[in-house]
């Protein structure tokens, strides 16, 4: 029996690496190109289904549905943030548990599914309205210059403004420095921040909008103090500026309020 050489030998497995690698490219494309109509299926499908919902449903029923869609699996709170990146000025956040203790901060979701070319143009936009009305939407102090641009900014692209929407709002006003009396100075402190975001407030939400101010003094909530001293705190705690900023809030505003936390942690 004639023998192959070593040059015939190379050759032949050459020649098998070459099968073998084109049938993975060939098995590779066909994978990509299922994956490619079963993605426009499902697409389709999900149209179709928002579509049904849509016409054959009254807005009563619908709106269970989008409660239902638009709740997280955490809570139901979404911390209004500033993006770091170039994707947008703002970015919604919502907690994802990492186990019975803890958890990590992740963008919502959601705001993925709520899109003209997911769902067609009626139902995301409903799917929004129930979106910003079921959540409880919170900005910490660092971020309340954020705050007017967040409750009339456009996000989604619907000609939704949240501001009209939204039913829970909570923001966190720092009050680090206490003895400041004239506005022009309380501007660029960190109480000026937070009497921007009182008017912003005053100008924006609806009477229907359920508003908690929360007040920190050091990191620390100011209700001990309350206790122990009664409203006398505040004397030491907040300026009388941004006592009559709230209490006018509070007046145009039934459902504002104060409420004592500590400063949310990241």
């Amino acid at each position: 029996m004639r023998k192959r050489t070593p040059e015939v030998k190379d050759r032949n497995q050459c020649r098998c690496r070459t099968i073998e690698r084109s049938m993975v490219e060939e098995h590779d494309m066909d994978a990509k190109h299922f994956d490619h109509e079963h993605q426009g299926c499902r697409e389709n499908f999900v149209k179709s289904l928002a579509a049904t919902i849509y016409h054959r449903l009254p807005r009563e029923i619908r709106n269970y549905i989008y409660s239902y869609c638009v709740q997280s699996d955490y809570d139901d709170e979404v911390i209004v943030r500033r993006r770091t990146d170039s994707r947008g000025a703002i970015a919604m956040l919502v907690r994802e548990s990492l186990g019975p203790y803890s958890y990590r901060w992740m963008e919502d979701p959601i705001t993925c599914l709520i899109k003209v070319p997911v769902l067609g143009d009626d139902v995301a936009r409903e799917m929004l309205e129930s979106y910003y009305r079921t959540r409880k939407f919170k900005i910490a102090h660092r971020d309340l210059p954020l705050l007017e641009t967040f409750l009339r900014t456009d996000t989604f692209h619907m000609g939704i403004s949240p501001r009209l929407y939204i039913r829970r709002l909570e923001i966190e006003i720092g009050v680090e420095d206490c003895h400041v009396q004239r506005l022009e100075l309380a501007r660029s402190s960190d109480e000026g921040v937070g009497l921007q975001a009182i008017q912003a407030l005053d100008a924006n939400v609806t009477v229907c909008t359920d508003v908690a101010i929360a007040l920190c003094h050091g990191g620390q909530p100011l209700c001990r103090g309350v206790r122990r001293l009664g409203a006398t705190i505040f004397d030491d705690a907040v300026s009388a500026t941004l006592l009559r900023a709230i209490a006018s809030l509070r007046t145009k505003k039934p459902r504002a309020r104060i409420v004592y936390r500590k400063t949310w942690k990241d």
